[in-house]
């Protein structure tokens, strides 16, 4: 154990440690190099290797029934084949086969969530699934447990012609979207990308739509997005079950990627993201027993954070930066880098509130500053991203996620809220979300309220309301930033029965039914002033379900907050101490379940409003 602590030598660019500097020296050669000088084939598939014995070691795993090396049967050292790598956080030793793989991209120098490669187009060494043997092309099914192929995949040109294929190989498309293409017809793909940056970019925006191209994706990334992006196509029934069957792939290439013999930087940003997307799915779109499938992959994708380093920032070099170009690709490389912590944090706070599952990732690991300005993210060419960097009227100097905490809840600051962004508002008010939950956990447990921090998150909440109240609700950003605000306003005050009662679900279904029933079980007698707080809150969600809008453009996180809310007016309503009268006028609680029922229905067609409608379905006893 006292070995593998000492390890002075780290690589600034991956935070990989060594034990020796000449393994260090070794390591940086792996950053240096391009994909160009990968000059050592595998005699028997189509990998490249820049050294002779990364080559010898994949033909003793892979092709162990292949001689090791045909052209002059001299066997290279073990030793330089394997790289030992420590991740600080996590302590823990890895041994990885260290290889690279040549691409192109529509955006030279860049690829679809900001990774930087060489300044002539060629990718650098790149997230992506290993290469195909000749047996792994022979298994390109969908696991048998899944079902079969819709009739629907089989046509349209979806099998490759060997001349296609040939074709394919030419024009050194990378393999992951030749298998993705194998199982989903090329329009489904780009459908379910274009419905992934509609309805799901807007609220979890760590990859970037400008420099986008799916066909230079790794397959499992890919794979999530259309998961959750063919949810909200509503013209063919059939499009559930294929985000269903992207979901199964995506966990098989995950599970794959566990052991396969890639790199370690080909395991980092895109896997986290693969996870991120996948989960969502699992947990929010699917739900049931799906639900458990997502919270094991948030367990995952935070120790992968934790394992890949992204709670620092990057590290800004040099040599990236001699020109426009260079700045803007290092720019996009380091914002998708914080912005994919930032939607793991959002996701742990979400969980924790929803099904009172207990936080995984700590906000004193975030060590970013705050997300850029969305004008500048959504900028199409450097010289687009340089006109709004200078130009933009708010020059403050970005801010650090705990420095702005400190100073939101701090009494003597100058610190104006109002210079934030929906994005940056709602990073900083999910901290406020799960310091009222666990305030409320303390003093349930304790019997004691804590006034001071009591009245430290009542004031930084009350900071941020000018805020709410200047974006419109056209931003689906800005409407998830509100509906969060007022429910940490009515978590404040008016603490879950679920969290006080201890109940921890592993799936919404659980978790809504669970509140149904409390809902039903508890009385409530709050007094005057209390209803006067809570009111305006309550109202915001009545008004919000009471809007004939897109309710597809809706983060799943509004309708879940939407339901809890409604809950809450309901009690006061079957207590006879509050109605809302722009809702049911002058009528009881039947008439509320009512409404309830109506406005929740338009979102019938998506799992979480029809685990909504079945959970109302025990309120028909009660009302």
């Amino acid at each position: 154990m006292e070995k593998r602590a000492l390890q002075p030598f780290q690589c600034v660019t991956c935070k990989s440690r060594f034990t020796r500097h000449e393994n260090l020296k070794r390591h940086l050669l792996l950053h240096r190099t391009s994909a160009g000088n990968t000059k050592h084939p595998c005699f028997y598939c189509d990998r490249l290797f820049s050294r002779r014995d990364l080559r010898k070691r994949h033909i003793k795993k892979q092709h162990p029934q292949c001689e090791v090396d045909p052209e002059c049967n001299v066997e290279a050292d073990d030793s330089l084949g394997i790289t030992e790598i420590s991740t600080e956080a996590s302590g823990s030793h890895v041994l990885m086969e260290r290889h690279e793989v040549a691409g192109t991209f529509d955006h030279p120098g860049i690829s679809p969530d900001g990774m930087e490669n060489g300044s002539t187009g060629v990718a650098q060494p790149y997230p992506r699934t290993p290469s195909l043997s000749g047996d792994d092309l022979a298994n390109l099914e969908i696991r048998s447990d899944s079902g079969p192929v819709p009739n629907m995949l089989q046509s349209n040109n979806v099998y490759l012609s060997p001349a296609d294929e040939a074709r394919r190989q030419m024009q050194h498309e990378p393999t992951e979207a030749m298998r993705t293409h194998v199982l989903f017809p090329r329009e489904l793909i780009q459908k379910g990308c274009d419905l992934y940056f509609r309805h799901v970019s807007p609220s979890l925006p760590f990859i970037h739509h400008p420099t986008f191209d799916f066909t230079h994706l790794p397959e499992a990334l890919l794979m999530g997005m259309l998961s959750v992006g063919l949810q909200f196509d509503t013209e063919d029934e059939m499009y559930p079950g294929i985000a269903a069957q992207a979901f199964e792939r995506g966990i098989e290439l995950l599970s794959q990627s566990e052991t396969s013999e890639g790199p370690l930087f080909a395991r980092n940003i895109h896997t986290v993201q693969a996870y991120l997307l996948l989960e969502l799915y699992a947990a929010m779109y699917s739900a049931g027993q799906d639900t458990t499938i997502g919270l094991q992959m948030h367990h995952k994708s935070v120790e992968l954070v934790r394992r890949y380093g992204l709670t620092e920032p990057l590290t800004v070099h040099s040599s990236a930066t001699e020109d426009l170009d260079a700045l803007w690709k290092q720019f996009i490389r380091c914002e998708s880098h914080k912005r994919t912590l930032y939607a793991v944090n959002q996701l742990d706070v979400y969980w924790y509130d929803t099904l009172s599952q207990p936080r995984l990732l700590s906000h004193l690991e975030i060590k970013h500053d705050l997300p850029c300005s969305e004008q500048i993210w959504k900028c199409t060419s450097s010289t687009q991203w340089a006109h709004q960097a200078l130009t933009r009227q708010n020059s403050r100097s970005p801010t650090k996620y705990v420095t702005t905490i400190q100073d939101c809840l701090s009494s003597n600051t100058s610190f104006d809220v109002s210079t934030l962004e929906p994005y940056g508002a709602l990073i900083i008010i999910l901290f406020l979300l799960s310091s009222a939950r666990e305030l409320s956990g303390w003093t349930t447990m304790t019997g004691r309220l804590c006034f001071e921090r009591f009245d430290a998150l009542n004031a930084s909440l009350l900071a941020f309301e000018p805020l709410v109240e200047k974006f419109s609700d056209e931003d689906p950003m800005a409407v998830l930033m509100k509906s969060t605000w007022h429910m940490v306003m009515i978590e404040l005050l008016h603490w879950s029965h679920t969290h006080t009662n201890g109940v921890v679900e592993a799936s919404l279904d659980a978790a809504f039914a669970a509140a149904t029933h409390l809902s039903m079980s508890q009385e409530i007698s709050p007094s005057v002033q209390a209803i006067a707080s809570l009111e305006s809150h309550i109202n915001y969600f009545l008004r919000l379900l009471s809007q004939e809008h897109a309710v597809y453009d809706e983060a799943p996180w509004v309708t879940v907050f939407a339901f809890k809310a409604a809950l809450i007016g309901w009690q006061l309503v079957s207590a006879e101490c509050w109605k809302p009268a722009e809702i049911i006028g002058t009528g009881d609680k039947w008439d509320m379940y009512q409404w309830m029922n109506v406005v929740f229905e338009r979102r019938k067609n998506w799992c979480i409003g029809r685990l909504v409608t079945n959970s109302l379905k025990e309120l028909d006893d009660a009302t």
